[in-house]
């Protein structure tokens, strides 16, 4: 792991096996097979175009996540799960709406990639190996320079506007737990 931190600190991206919508991640290697240099490249179809439909939606119309996963799917725009053989389709050509609140809160999108924000653990069952992800502490994440597909301004507009809808359309609750007011321990 220590690799690939010294890696990402010298600006490199990290391939994983889940490339971020709108993405693709583009490899050099030398001539013995090993790779050289990795990162993440826009892609010439309509993922970019559709990224970029899905954050103006969000910042310059207001639209809540909802609404834009309704119309994406209304317009028949194919989903990850669609395009990818290897990722699992739960629900073929339907958009969620945590997909897209995962889009308009991913920093990529503005042009900075992070390393580190999740931790692999892996766990050994009767099953097989399974993978649990676990979110780690946001400082020792390292950003890289990546192609960003829409501007700062528009990000922070939508993240403004994810916080504006959230507190709008949150209700709070009608009863109060016992442990609603206790102190949370880090």
């Amino acid at each position: 792991m220590q690799g690939k931190r010294s890696y990402a600190k010298a600006g490199r991206v990290i391939q994983t096996r889940f490339r971020p919508y709108g993405y693709d991640f583009s490899n050099e290697y030398d001539e013995r097979g090993r790779k050289i240099s990795c990162e993440l490249v826009i892609r010439e179809d309509e993922e970019p175009k559709i990224v970029r439909q899905i954050f103006e939606w969000c910042a310059i119309y207001g639209m809540t996540t909802h609404g834009i996963a309704k119309q994406l799917t209304k317009k028949g725009v194919k989903t990850m799960g669609d395009k990818e053989p290897d990722i699992i389709k739960k629900h073929p050509g339907l958009w969620r709406s945590g997909a897209i609140y995962n889009i308009l809160t991913n920093k990529t999108y503005m042009g900075e990639w992070y390393y580190g924000k999740r931790k692999v653990e892996r766990i050994d069952t009767p099953d097989g190996i399974k993978e649990k992800y676990l979110t780690c502490n946001a400082e020792d994440a390292i950003a890289v320079p990546v192609s960003a597909i829409v501007s700062r301004d528009i990000w922070e507009a939508a993240q403004a506007q994810l916080e504006e809808t959230h507190r709008k359309f949150v209700k709070p609750s009608k009863r109060q737990s016992m442990y609603s007011r206790l102190p949370v321990v880090a």
